[in-house]
C-alpha cells in the first residue's frame, strides 16, 4: 500500500514538459541530483575566517584522533538506531546489536582501520536517496524530499567522531547559536528572539528591524573546501579533517525510484542530514556568519536593538538554517550586513533564499521602509498578533483579531492542560473545581457541568480549614459523592506552594519527547513483528 501511494507514474520537467516512461523518469531523477550536488562556482574570502580563533589544542587534536577502543565503537553501535531503514548492504542496526558476539571482532578491526589508515573502504560508504513525496501526487522534482539511507557500518565512524567532537563544543561555538548541541535547549533561544521582537516597538533612534533569513538548502549547498578552511582556522589537526575529507569524498549515491535503485554517482559539496557527524560540520560552517556578524557589531556597523535599563542584547540568533537579525533600521547598516551575507553565501555556498526569507518593521515610517525594501529585496511581513494571549489567570484567551496562531495554540494548549497535575499544598494556585488535583482528574471531570456552583473561582485552599476539610453542605447526590472522595482521599494542605508537574513522565518534568510521544498517532504493530524478529 505505501509502495503504491508514493510510486512516480509522472514527472513535469521545467519546460512543462511530462515524463511518463519508467526510463525516462529515472534518468532525469539522476541527472537532476547529479548535477545538483556538483561543485559550484565559489569565491575564496580570507577576511571572512579572519574571525575564527584557533581555539582547539594539541590535547584536544589527540582526543580526536586517537584509534577507538572496542568499548568506544560498541556504545557508537549501541547509540545508532536499531529500527532506522537500512542502507545498500540490507544489514539494519539491529543485526550489529543481535550479532555482535560473533561480527563484534570483524566490526572492530574494519572501524579502527579507518582509524589507522584514513581509507575508507571502496563500497562501504554507498548509499540509496529515498524520494519521499512532501504532498500526495506531487510530480516535480522540487517537491520531493531526498532523504538518503546509509549502511549501518559505515555509520559508526561519523558517530565516533561526532561523539568525541561534542566534548568541546562548548569552547568553539557562539552562543547565538542553539541546534545540535547536547546541553543546549533551542527553545531558549525561541523565547529570547520573542522578547527582541517585543522591543522592536520600543522608540529608538533609526527605529527596529528584524530579518528572518532562510538559506536556501543548507546542508545540501554547503562547499566542502569552505568547510575545510573553516576546520583548519579553529585548529584541527590535519589528520582529523583528512578523515572529514574521506567520509565526504567517499560518498555514492544511488537514487531509489519507486523500489529500484538508479544510477551511481559521486558528490562533490554537501552534507548529509540526519548524520551526527554533519550536524555539527553544518554548524562549524555557520560559526562564520555568527562570529562574522559579532565583528560588524564590534565595528558599529550593527547596531543591536537597546535593551530595558542598558541592558546588551544579541544581535542575531541561528536555528540550523534559519538566521535572525535584530538590528536598528540605519540604512548604511543594512547595506553593510546584505553585503557581507553575500559574501559568506559566495564562499560557503550558502545563499540567502530571498523568496523565503521575511522582514518586519519597528516604528518605521512609510518612506523609510520603501528605501530599506529597495536595498534588501526582501518580502515585508508584519507579526500575527501583537496582543497578550493568555489571562491574568493563566487562561488562553478567546479571539484575538485575526491572530493565524491562535487556533493552532488553541490544541496544544488543550492538550497541555489535560496531561497537567497537581500537588495540593496551601498557596491558593490549584482551582478548585477544574484543576486535576483529585487523583489526577479535576471535579469538571466527575459531575455534570451545571452542578458546579457559580463561585469558579474558588481554590482548593479555601475548603481547608484549622487541618480538616471544611467542604459546604450540598444536596446534590454526584457533588457529595466526590466530597465524600475527597475526606476518604488522604489529602492535606501542607505549607508551602502548590506544585504543578507533567503526566507524561516519572519525573514529573515536561520535556519536548514525551509531549511528541503522547501527541503523534501510533500504528498498531501487527502480530507477525515478534514471530519475524525473534
Amino acid at each position: 500500500m505505501w509502495r503504491t501511494k508514493n510510486t512516480i507514474r509522472e514527472i513535469i520537467r521545467d519546460d512543462g514538459s511530462a515524463l511518463t516512461d519508467p526510463k525516462e523518469i529515472g534518468d532525469h531523477l539522476v541527472a537532476h541530483y547529479e548535477n545538483f550536488f556538483k561543485s559550484g562556482r565559489t569565491t575564496r574570502d580570507a577576511g571572512l575566517l579572519s574571525t575564527i580563533p584557533s581555539l582547539v589544542t594539541e590535547l584536544d587534536n589527540a582526543m580526536l584522533t586517537k584509534i577507538p577502543s572496542h568499548d568506544e565503537i560498541r556504545f557508537a553501535v549501541f547509540y545508532l538506531d536499531p529500527t532506522s531503514a537500512p542502507g545498500s548492504d540490507g544489514y539494519p542496526g539491529t543485526f550489529y546489536r543481535v550479532c555482535g558476539d560473533f561480527i563484534g571482532r570483524d566490526v572492530c578491526r574494519g572501524i579502527q582501520s579507518f582509524f589507522r589508515e584514513g581509507i575508507v573502504t571502496k563500497g562501504v560508504n554507498c548509499n540509496f536517496l529515498c524520494l519521499i513525496p512532501k504532498l500526495e501526487n506531487d510530480n516535480k522534482v522540487g517537491q520531493f524530499h531526498p532523504l538518503c539511507l546509509g549502511n549501518i557500518f559505515f555509520k559508526i565512524i561519523p558517530k565516533i567522531m561526532a561523539t568525541r567532537l561534542s566534548s568541546i563544543l562548548y569552547k568553539l561555538i557562539s552562543p547565538e547559536q542553539g541546534a545540535f548541541q547536547k546541553g543546549r535547549v533551542i527553545f531558549e533561544n525561541i523565547g529570547v528572539a520573542s522578547k527582541l521582537t517585543n522591543l522592536m516597538e520600543v522608540k529608538c533612534k533609526g527605529g527596529g528591524l528584524d530579518m528572518k533569513l532562510d538559506i536556501q538548502k543548507a546542508f545540501d549547498m554547503l562547499e566542502w573546501n569552505f568547510l575545510f578552511d573553516v576546520l583548519n582556522a579553529f585548529g584541527f589537526s590535519q589528520s582529523w579533517i583528512h578523515w572529514v575529507h574521506q567520509i565526504l569524498q567517499s560518498t555514492q549515491i544511488s537514487v531509489l525510484i519507486n523500489g529500484g535503485p538508479a544510477g551511481f554517482f559521486g558528490t562533490k559539496r554537501g552534507l548529509r542530514q540526519g548524520d551526527p557527524l554533519s550536524s555539527l560540520l553544518f554548524i562549524f560552517s555557520e560559526e562564520v556568519l555568527c562570529r562574522g556578524l559579532n565583528e560588524l557589531r564590534h565595528r558599529g556597523w550593527l547596531k543591536a536593538l537597546a535593551g530595558p535599563r542598558q541592558v546588551i542584547t544579541p544581535s542575531h540568533l541561528l536555528y540550523a538554517d534559519d538566521l535572525f537579525i535584530f538590528m536598528k533600521a540605519e540604512l548604511v547598516n543594512v547595506r553593510r550586513v546584505k553585503h557581507f551575507l553575500e559574501a559568506y553565501g559566495e564562499y560557503s555556498g550558502q545563499v540567502i533564499n530571498l523568496a523565503k526569507s521575511k522582514v518586519f518593521f519597528g516604528r518605521i515610517s512609510a518612506a523609510r521602509r520603501q528605501r530599506l525594501l529597495s536595498v534588501l529585496q526582501i518580502p515585508v511581513c508584519t507579526f500575527p498578533t501583537r496582543g497578550q494571549l493568555v489571562k491574568g489567570d493563566g487562561s488562553l484567551k478567546k479571539a484575538i483579531g485575526t491572530s493565524t496562531l491562535l487556533p493552532g495554540l488553541r490544541r496544544v494548549w488543550e492538550f497541555v492542560q489535560s496531561a497537567e497535575r497537581w500537588v495540593v499544598r496551601n498557596d491558593n494556585s490549584i482551582r478548585f473545581w477544574y484543576d486535576k488535583w483529585l487523583d489526577n482528574q479535576s471535579i469538571e471531570d466527575l459531575v455534570h457541568p451545571l452542578h458546579i456552583p457559580r463561585n469558579q473561582l474558588a481554590s482548593v485552599a479555601d475548603f481547608w480549614e484549622g487541618g480538616n476539610w471544611a467542604l459546604p453542605a450540598v444536596q446534590e447526590p454526584e457533588i457529595q459523592s466526590v466530597f465524600n472522595k475527597i475526606q476518604g482521599s488522604g489529602i492535606t494542605c501542607h505549607n508551602g506552594p502548590d506544585r504543578r508537574f507533567w503526566a507524561h513522565t516519572t519525573t514529573g518534568l515536561f520535556t519536548v519527547k514525551s509531549a511528541w510521544e503522547a501527541l503523534r498517532l501510533k500504528a498498531a504493530i501487527p502480530n507477525w513483528v515478534s514471530a519475524v524478529w525473534n
